[in-house]
């Protein structure tokens, strides 16, 4: 038996309205394109993503998240579009809703469980990499298991491309963003 599911992204965060997305109907589309994953070859799922990314999607956002260590373009263009579909208060406000961490007693299954699923794939790749290898080890000599050490990592890189989106900024090797140089966009 699965439980409702909040309606809107305001409704998931506890926020107002919703943010005037670049193109509201990407984030629909590209989970859409996700269901049938198992039968599409990744190949071809990636050829899609940027097909839709080009088209309609919040595409800087997309090549700000595919600069972290991890994360394909399929996962950039999944955080991107769950950015854009709300005005997230903070950081621990975007997680909850792409619901990378924690597990939460209440729901059955993840609200948005293709990116949940994505980080941690991503998460798994990034302990291989030479800027994240020690702090994945780090939470494995504290006593974490593998699956809390990567739910950890998860985490972190949804905070870090919730920073990017948010600052504008650039990412710099090793887990920092550069200041903004570029302007926000007029509204």
């Amino acid at each position: 038996m699965h439980t409702q599911h909040p309606a809107t992204p305001a409704e998931a965060t506890g926020h107002g309205t919703a943010a005037a997305c670049e193109a509201p109907l990407f984030y629909p589309r590209l989970l859409a394109l996700l269901e049938p994953c198992q039968a599409s070859p990744r190949l071809a799922l990636r050829r899609q993503v940027r097909r839709l990314l080009r088209a309609q999607g919040p595409r800087e956002q997309a090549l700000r998240c595919l600069a972290i260590e991890g994360v394909d373009i399929v996962t950039a263009a999944l955080l991107a579009g769950a950015y854009g579909q709300g005005e997230f208060k903070s950081a621990g406000a975007y997680i909850a809703f792409v619901n990378s961490g924690r597990a939460s007693p209440l729901r059955e299954a993840p609200l948005h469980g293709q990116t949940h699923h994505l980080l941690l794939t991503a998460a798994r790749t990034a302990r291989r990499s030479v800027a994240w290898r020690e702090r994945y080890q780090l939470c494995r000599r504290h006593g974490r298991t593998e699956t809390q050490a990567l739910k950890g990592l998860a985490r972190h890189l949804a905070r870090l491309a919730f920073s990017l989106m948010e600052t504008r900024g650039d990412y710099l090797p090793g887990g920092r963003i550069s200041r903004s140089r570029h302007p926000a966009p007029a509204n």
